[in-house]
């Protein structure tokens, strides 16, 4: 900004988007020129709202590469939406855009020259997808894939395996287990070690899991998808392999990555001292599984 000049920000525009927070902390304390020249321009260039982004074009197969730098819509009488993307022209924040695309996500998005932006106080890596209702921030492309594949998934499902935090307790000993088919279908509530998935392997690739010796977590919840053969071979439905009942789903890199000879994938393994979730698929004898397991204080 030249100096000697004045703009006054709208206080709305920085209490439900951490990112546009954190511009404005550089902006005004930034240790570093670069830092403090990015900020101003996403304070002052984009005015707090994103380019209106257009469905991508997938012309039925997954999307590899592509620009989306759309031109925006008419941006002064449009409202900004509900979910924003600060993204770069990394291949990163390219995929992101991409899943939240094919997840059926309605955004707008911010191109920032940066490789890291200020949230909450800590520098983090694009891509970060904001709620804007809630001011919840999506982290990294770890963060914006899985919002993204929980946006697949029906709500009233979403319910049914994750439970409300009330009905957990610290005292619990012994973890809640429960199987499913791909449909959705209960076929096992018990012991552990009596599991018709392999829980207990997949548990041991977790860090959680390592440092409580195989406990500590209070829901344990596993799915057989089915022969891993068929699956691979199944058309992919708009860049995915879903299982809506399950619920349980796939992108197209994650399934060729599988089919590359990835054995598992450990899709969340996220955690702090008050919770913990481990989401992971894998293939063991010729069937795709997912387990999910949570530990919550």
């Amino acid at each position: 900004m030249e100096e000697g000049k004045f703009k006054t920000f709208d206080s709305r525009g920085f209490v439900n988007d951490p990112v546009r927070f954190g511009a404005l902390m550089d902006f005004q304390y930034g240790e570093s020129e670069v830092s403090r020249e990015e900020a101003e321009r996403l304070l002052f260039e984009e005015e707090n709202k994103g380019l209106a982004v257009e469905q991508f074009d997938t012309i039925g197969e997954p999307i590899k590469d592509i620009s989306f730098w759309i031109t925006p819509l008419d941006e002064k009488e449009r409202e900004p939406k509900r979910f924003r993307l600060y993204a770069n022209e990394k291949p990163a924040s390219r995929l992101g855009a991409n899943l939240l695309d094919l997840a059926g996500v309605d955004f707008e998005l911010v191109q920032s020259e940066s490789s890291t932006l200020n949230v909450n106080g800590r520098r983090k890596p694009l891509p970060i997808l904001v709620d804007l209702a809630i001011g919840v921030p999506h982290e990294t492309l770890v963060g914006v894939r899985e919002f993204a594949r929980q946006n697949l998934f029906d709500e009233k499902l979403k319910v049914r395996y994750y439970p409300n935090p009330s009905t957990y307790s610290p005292s619990v000993i012994f973890p809640q287990v429960r199987c499913f088919s791909s449909e959705g279908e209960q076929v096992f509530v018990g012991d552990i070690d009596k599991a018709p998935v392999p829980l207990r392997e997949a548990l041991s690739w977790n860090w959680y899991a390592q440092r409580t010796n195989g406990g500590g977590f209070h829901h344990i919840y596993g799915w057989n998808l089915g022969e891993w053969e068929k699956i691979a071979k199944s058309p992919l439905n708009k860049g995915t392999v879903t299982f809506p009942k399950a619920p349980a789903a796939l992108f197209f890199d994650e399934v060729e990555a599988l089919k590359d000879g990835e054995q598992r994938l450990v899709l969340n393994e996220s955690g702090n001292m008050y919770q913990v979730q481990y989401d992971t698929y894998f293939i063991n004898d010729g069937n795709l599984f997912r387990v999910y397991a949570e530990m919550r204080d």
